[in-house]
C-alpha cells in the first residue's frame, strides 16, 4: 500500500489508524457471516462417516462455486473435485464390502437341503 498523504506509513501500519482497522476488521468478519458461508458442524464426530463426509465436502463445494472466481478458487475447486472422487469411490467400496459381508455371513442352502 501507498504511505498515507503527509505520512510514511500506509493505513495497515500507521499507528494513529489502529482504530480503523480494527473497525475495518469487525466489518469484513460481519460481511462474511451475513453471507452465510458454511462453517463445519462444531462436533468432529459429525464427520466419522462416509456420508457425513460427502455432505460436508458437497457445501465447500457449493460456497466455493459462489465465490468470486480466482485462479485460488480454481485451484480449490479442482482439489476438492479430487477428493469428491475419491470419497466417491471408499463410499463405493464400503457398499460392496458391506453386501459382500452380508452375504457371507446368511447361511447358504445347499442343492440337497431343498
Amino acid at each position: 500500500m501507498a504511505p498515507l498523504s503527509g505520512g510514511k506509513f500506509c493505513f495497515a501500519h500507521a499507528p494513529e489508524r489502529a482504530r480503523d482497522r480494527a473497525t475495518a476488521r469487525r466489518r469484513g468478519g460481519r460481511q462474511t457471516q451475513a453471507r452465510g458461508l458454511f462453517t463445519l458442524p462444531e462436533s468432529p464426530e459429525l464427520l466419522r462417516d462416509v456420508p457425513a463426509v460427502q455432505a460436508v465436502l458437497e457445501r465447500t463445494v457449493h460456497e466455493t462455486l459462489a465465490q468470486k472466481n480466482s485462479a485460488h478458487r480454481s485451484r480449490a475447486i479442482g482439489s476438492l473435485l479430487l477428493i469428491a472422487l475419491k470419497s466417491l469411490e471408499v463410499g463405493e467400496l464400503e457398499s460392496r464390502l458391506a453386501a459382500l459381508e452380508a452375504a457371507t455371513l446368511r447361511p447358504r442352502r445347499m442343492a440337497w437341503q431343498a
